[in-house]
């Protein structure tokens, strides 16, 4: 499935933007609870301005992993191929094992003929970059490909966590306990090392850290600043799209960071491990 991007549905999730009173969000307690509220109400107008296509109907013999140097024409001698193939086992003939091997000896040469066509264009294309060269090179090699699979983290009594959110949880408490747990170390010594170091500090503050409240105007230059990003994939948002209107709910996102500082809770959603 895939997502069109044109400027008919940009209009579309623009007024619905404007539209939006966001007083759902403003009226919801708790800076978790606010951002849960507020990433329903924009994702729900960016599904309907920018809804989900199905993709084109494949080809008869198309693969489900189609090789942009294997033409159509192509794809129905490699089919005819699997066809002689499935003959010649089930019936081992002379005639049907020559005609297999003519018929792969024919769909070899051509496929290895296209490929090596469509690449020399490839690199013709993008002779001027450098980036793209490495990209077709590191795609022919299978190179770069990250391997996905489920993290597992023990906690200090023996049980596995696994979860995005658990594991998310677990890293969040380990390094907000860091200072914690080394001040308890040090004040459990017997012997004082002399370092020197207490001429160095200065007395305690009870208000260490002050976070000013954020306001609209930041939160859309800092949105502006990002770069205008692209995807491929109908899960992530474009950043342009959002840099477009993003006057229009920057007074809703400054008050759920004033809410989080208030707090000192960071919402929940966020935290999620990817």
């Amino acid at each position: 499935e895939t997502r069109l991007f044109r400027e008919a549905n940009h209009q579309i999730f623009e007024q619905l933007i404007q539209a939006e009173t966001w007083e759902d969000v403003l009226n919801t307690e708790g800076s978790s609870s606010k951002y849960n509220k507020f990433f329903e109400v924009y994702t729900k107008h960016y599904n309907t301005a920018y809804p989900l296509k199905s993709q084109r109907i494949r080809r008869k013999f198309e693969r489900s992993d189609p090789k942009p140097w294997i033409l159509p024409w192509l794809e129905e001698a490699c089919a005819r191929k699997n066809k002689l193939f499935h003959e010649k086992i089930t019936k081992p003939t002379s005639e049907n094992i020559a005609a297999y091997e003519r018929h792969e000896k024919f769909c070899k040469k051509h496929t290895d003929a296209a490929k090596k066509r469509y690449y020399k264009k490839q690199f013709e294309k993008f002779k001027d970059s450098t980036k793209k060269q490495w990209t077709i090179i590191n795609g022919l090699l299978n190179r770069g490909k990250k391997q996905t699979g489920t993290y597992r983290l023990r906690d200090p009594g023996g049980s596995f966590v696994s979860t995005d959110s658990a594991v998310a949880e677990k890293f969040n408490t380990y390094f907000s306990g860091i200072a914690a747990n080394i001040k308890s170390q040090i004040s459990s010594r017997r012997t004082f090392d002399p370092g020197g170091f207490n001429e160095y500090l200065l007395g305690p503050s009870s208000q260490s850290i002050y976070l000013s409240p954020t306001n609209a105007l930041e939160v859309n230059k800092t949105i502006s600043s990002l770069k205008n990003k692209s995807t491929l994939d109908s899960k992530i948002e474009p950043i342009k799209i959002a840099n477009n209107c993003s006057d229009k709910f920057s007074c809703t996102i400054s008050n759920i960071v004033n809410s989080s500082f208030a707090e000192g809770i960071f919402p929940h959603a966020l935290k999620t491990a990817k």
